[in-house]
């Protein structure tokens, strides 16, 4: 009498329900990279990551209460955010802070010669900005064409 194999078989392929849990696995795995890539997305638009930014620069006496990433406002609208503040040499007696910020499209078409900037304390809830005003006469400080 022939000895039986005591091994189990190995199977090769899988059944139906073990098909469904992967096509269920791969179905979700699909979904939750399709909605972290929108995130993604929907985040960087909202921070303006595709709009061209035009850099500025101005000078305050103090930095009391200016903190990195305040807002900047032109006409009531937010346009830009306070990317660098350094302290300038202790042989200038004026301004003492280099307060550097960035404008986005299409909003630096409305910064001329004649624009200035002023910080604004805000108001009671704490809220602070740099305010930047339009330009009417001279010459435009950045100009924008054909996307370029």
């Amino acid at each position: 009498m022939p000895l039986q194999d005591l091994t189990p078989q190995i199977r090769t392929r899988p059944n139906r329900a073990e098909r469904f849990v992967g096509l269920f696995v791969g179905l979700a795995l699909m979904g939750l990279i399709g909605a972290f890539g929108y995130f993604i997305f929907h985040t960087a638009k909202q921070k303006g990551w595709f709009l061209t930014q035009a850099r500025y620069f101005t000078y305050l006496q103090s930095a009391n209460g200016i903190s990195l990433g305040d807002k900047v406002k032109l006409m009531g609208f937010e346009v830009g955010e306070i990317t660098s503040i350094e302290a300038m040499p202790a042989s200038d007696w004026l301004y003492n802070v280099y307060v550097e910020f960035v404008v986005r499209s299409p909003y630096h078409g409305y910064l001329w010669k004649d624009s200035t900037v002023k910080f604004v304390s805000g108001d009671f809830l704490g809220n602070r900005y740099l305010e930047v005003t339009k330009g009417y006469d001279g010459e435009v400080l950045y100009k924008e064409e054909n996307g370029k």
